[in-house]
C-alpha cells in the first residue's frame, strides 16, 4: 500500500474521520477508538444499536497488553493466534482511553488482523481504532468499491475485493481459569 495513503488515512482518523480498511477476513470501518464523538458518529453512519460495543484493532501485541488485563494462559494462546482472524474479548485495564462504546461490563473486544494494509494504519495511528464490519448493521459485509463507497466513510484504503469475506470469530476470554467461550464463529479456526 502506497505510504502516503496510509498517511492520509491516518490524518483522516485524527480529525475525528472514518477510514474504511481491509482486514484478513472482510473490509472493517474504524475510527479513532479513543474519541468518543467520532465512535459515536461511527454508529450512526451504521445504524448501529447505540447499546451494542465495538471492537478496537490495534497493530501490536504490546498495545494489547497496554489496553487489557492478561494472565499468563491468556498471553501465550493471543501470541499463538494473533495476528489472524479471531477478536478476543479480555478484561480491560481500568483508566483505558477507549471509547465507552468500546467497554462492555469491564470488557473489551480485540483484534490484530493478518493483513498488511490493516497493520500498516494501525501501527502507523499508534492508537486504538475501531474494528467493525463495513456495511449497515444487519447487513452482509461490503465487498466491492462502490458498495463501500456508499457506506459515507471519509476516506477508502482499497486492497481489491477480499477472498474469505466471512468475519472474524469472536471468543470470550475474560475468565482465566475458565474455558473459552466462542460468540461468532468464523473465519479463525478454534481452537
Amino acid at each position: 500500500m502506497d505510504q502516503r495513503k496510509i498517511k492520509e488515512a491516518v490524518e483522516v482518523l485524527a480529525r475525528g474521520g472514518s477510514v474504511i480498511y481491509p482486514t484478513d477476513t472482510i473490509y472493517g470501518i474504524g475510527v479513532d477508538a479513543t474519541n468518543e464523538q467520532a465512535v459515536k458518529r461511527l454508529l450512526e453512519l451504521k445504524h448501529r444499536d447505540q447499546a451494542k460495543g465495538l471492537s478496537v484493532m490495534v497493530g501490536n501485541f504490546a498495545a494489547i497488553k497496554q489496553l487489557t488485563k492478561l494472565g499468563p494462559g491468556t498471553e501465550n494462546l493471543l501470541k499463538h493466534k494473533l495476528p489472524g482472524p479471531y477478536t478476543f474479548i479480555l478484561p480491560i485495564m481500568q483508566n483505558s482511553a477507549v471509547a465507552s462504546k468500546c467497554i462492555i461490563n469491564g470488557k473489551v473486544a480485540v483484534r490484530i488482523p493478518n493483513h498488511p494494509v490493516a497493520l500498516e494504519l494501525a501501527r502507523a495511528y499508534g492508537k486504538p481504532i475501531t474494528a467493525t464490519s463495513a456495511n449497515i448493521s444487519g447487513e452482509k459485509p461490503l465487498n466491492s468499491l462502490e458498495s463501500l463507497s456508499s457506506l459515507g466513510a471519509d476516506y477508502i484504503l482499497w486492497a481489491g475485493p477480499l477472498p474469505l469475506a466471512q468475519p472474524s470469530t469472536i471468543v470470550d476470554l475474560t475468565k482465566e481459569n475458565a474455558p473459552s467461550r466462542i460468540l461468532r464463529d468464523g473465519a479463525g479456526q478454534w481452537p
